[in-house]
C-alpha cells in the first residue's frame, strides 16, 4: 500500500491507522451545499498509487454511503492503481435476507455497488453475517476483535461469564470465552417480525456473584440488552457488562442501559465516539493483517 486516504467518516481512527502502518495519510475534502448536495474532492497526490480508503458507514448511514460512492468515483477519475477499503462498520448488514416478501437484500446491493465502483478489496470489523461478503466481487477480510475485546474485559471484570443474545451468536460467545478462559451460554430470544417485540429467556445457569458479559456485534436501541441485564441481575450477577464491536446506540439507548444498571458498555472504535462508552482499539489487529 502506498497511501491512506482518510474518508469523511474516519476522523476518530485514521491518524492511528497511519501511525500503525507507518504510511502517509491524506484527507478527503468535504462540504455540503446549501441545497443539501454533497461535494467531495480527493487530493491529486493519490493519483497512480495503491490506496487504503478508510471510511466508516456511520449514521446517518445513507449520507456516509453516498460520500463513499463519490470518493470512489473521484479515485477512478484519478486512475488509481488499486483501491483497498477499510470500512470498519458496514451499514445495512442486518438486512441480509428477505424476511418478508417485497424486501430487498440491502447488504447485497451495497457490496455489489462498491465492487462496481472499483474497490478491489474490503477490510471490515465483525460484519453481522460474514457470508454476506460473498456479494462483494473482490477479496474480503472480516476481522473479529476478540483479542482487543478480551484484553479490556480482563482489566475490568472479575470471574466473568459470557452470554450471547441468541443461539446465532453462540460461536461469538464461545470464542470470547476461550480468550478469557471462562464459561459461556446464550439467551433464548424471539422477535416478532411485524411488531419487533422481543421475548427473552435463560437456561439454568448459576450467575451468582459473577461478572456477566453480554457479547454481540452491534448494539442499536439497547432495549433487548437492557431487559436481559435486568434478568441477569435477578439471577444473582454482581455486574453486567456489554461488549460489542459496533456501538450505534440510537436514540436514548444509553439511558436504557443505565436504568438497567449495566456497569459498562465496551466497544471497538468503529463508529464516532459517544459518551457512556469505553472504547478499545482494533487498529493493531487490522494493521497486523494489512502488513501480512
Amino acid at each position: 500500500m502506498d497511501i491512506i486516504l482518510c474518508g469523511t467518516k474516519s476522523d476518530w481512527f485514521c491518524d492511528n491507522l497511519s501511525k500503525s502502518l507507518n504510511i502517509k495519510s491524506l484527507k478527503v475534502f468535504h462540504k455540503v451545499f446549501p441545497d443539501g448536495e454533497t461535494y467531495i474532492r480527493v487530493p491529486e497526490e493519490v493519483s497512480g498509487k495503491k490506496v487504503i480508503l478508510a471510511h466508516s458507514l456511520s449514521p446517518p448511514q445513507n449520507d456516509s454511503i453516498w460520500e463513499l460512492i463519490l470518493i470512489l468515483e473521484a479515485l477512478r477519475e484519478l486512475d488509481i492503481k488499486e483501491i483497498n477499503g477499510y470500512i470498519p462498520y458496514v451499514a445495512y448488514s442486518r438486512q441480509d435476507k428477505i424476511f418478508l416478501n417485497g424486501e430487498p437484500i440491502s447488504i447485497k446491493a451495497l457490496l455489489q455497488i462498491l465492487s462496481q465502483m472499483g474497490m478491489s478489496s474490503i477490510y471490515t470489523i465483525d460484519i453481522h453475517k460474514p457470508n454476506t461478503l460473498s456479494y462483494f466481487n473482490g477479496t474480503s477480510y472480516n476481522i473479529i476483535p476478540f483479542k482487543s475485546m478480551a484484553n479490556m474485559i480482563r482489566n475490568m471484570a472479575k470471574h466473568p461469564f459470557v452470554i450471547s443474545p441468541d443461539i446465532g451468536a453462540l460461536e461469538r460467545a464461545r470464542r470470547l470465552a476461550n480468550e478469557l478462559s471462562t464459561d459461556f451460554d446464550y439467551m433464548e430470544k424471539k422477535r416478532d417480525v411485524y411488531t419487533g417485540k422481543i421475548e427473552i429467556s435463560f437456561h439454568e445457569v448459576n450467575l451468582k456473584d459473577r461478572d456477566v458479559v453480554i457479547v454481540d456485534d452491534i448494539i442499536s436501541t439497547g432495549g433487548t440488552v437492557a431487559e436481559a441485564a435486568k434478568k441477569i441481575y435477578s439471577l444473582g450477577a454482581k455486574k453486567v457488562f456489554v461488549a460489542v464491536s459496533h456501538a450505534l446506540l440510537a436514540g436514548d439507548a444509553i439511558n436504557k442501559l443505565k436504568e438497567a444498571n449495566v456497569y459498562s458498555v465496551l466497544s471497538a472504535n468503529t463508529l464516532p465516539p459517544k459518551s457512556g462508552v469505553i472504547y478499545y482499539d482494533v487498529i493493531p489487529e487490522l494493521a497486523e493483517i494489512l502488513k501480512q
